[in-house]
């Protein structure tokens, strides 16, 4: 599965568990397959504040002490690159939680724990 397919799924999955939240759930558009224009449309993205290595997801709500929480999507063999790590350690500390998952079930696991926090 690839890390567009988990994250469509997961999204899906989002939306029919926690329809009342589904503005919070949002998606960074960094992973976008651009085609032939693609350094043309990257140059502007990035001038427009595009932020390189932001995380995949981005829950919006604040848990656990947190403000809210990113979460970089990989596929099960999957590894972050270093701009990615570094947005992770940097969201730690604003005040975000953050965290990597591999696969669908990590994906998930990642958003219900958070979102269903109490505390």
């Amino acid at each position: 599965m690839s890390e567009a397919d988990i994250q469509k799924e997961l999204f899906s999955r989002f939306k029919r568990e926690y329809p009342d939240l589904e503005k919070c759930f949002q998606a960074s558009l960094n992973g976008v397959r651009l085609g032939k224009n693609r350094f043309a449309i990257i140059s502007s993205l990035k001038a427009q504040g595009m932020c390189i290595g932001q995380a995949d997801i981005f829950l919006a709500m604040p848990r656990a002490g947190f403000n809210g929480k990113y979460i970089e999507l990989k596929t099960i063999k999957g590894t972050p690159t270093q701009d990615q790590l570094d947005f992770g350690d940097e969201m730690l500390r604003q005040g975000y939680a953050f965290e990597i998952a591999k696969g669908l079930d990590a994906g998930w696991d990642a958003i219900k724990t958070y979102v269903d926090c109490q505390g």
